[in-house]
């Protein structure tokens, strides 16, 4: 008994040395995986149909750019549209791609972020 609480107080005591030891990678995000694959007309159609869950006006993709992505593996794509609007698009790394749209002249104005400049690594 003596020697199963002494491991056990070990094991708590440790596991945060031993959690940190190496980084854990990030498992791959699906969604980014498809898009990466995808020709570009087919890229513009995936990519619109998140502009289109997310209540997003966009008759027509003219531009994608692929901005980059965050330590959790979520990736950000931007896109212009015909009517003159351009939008980023996060796309998390879940298991059901969920999704964030964002007006690129609104993220300047809020946050002075920029579309279609990619992230630093």
């Amino acid at each position: 008994m003596r020697h199963t609480i002494s491991a056990l107080v070990i094991a708590i005591c440790c596991l945060p040395l031993f959690a940190h030891a190496a980084p854990a990678t990030v498992p791959a995000n699906p969604a980014q995986e498809k898009l990466l694959a995808a020709t570009e007309p087919e890229r513009k159609s995936i990519l619109s149909s998140y502009l289109a869950r997310n209540k997003e006006t966009c008759t027509g993709i003219t531009k994608t750019f692929y901005q980059g992505s965050d330590h959790k593996g979520n990736v950000f794509w931007n896109v212009a549209c015909s009517e003159g609007t351009s939008h980023v698009i996060q796309i998390f790394n879940n298991e059901i791609n969920s999704t964030r749209t964002y007006d690129c002249t609104r993220l300047k104005e809020d946050t002075g972020g920029t579309c279609f400049t990619k992230f630093k690594q």
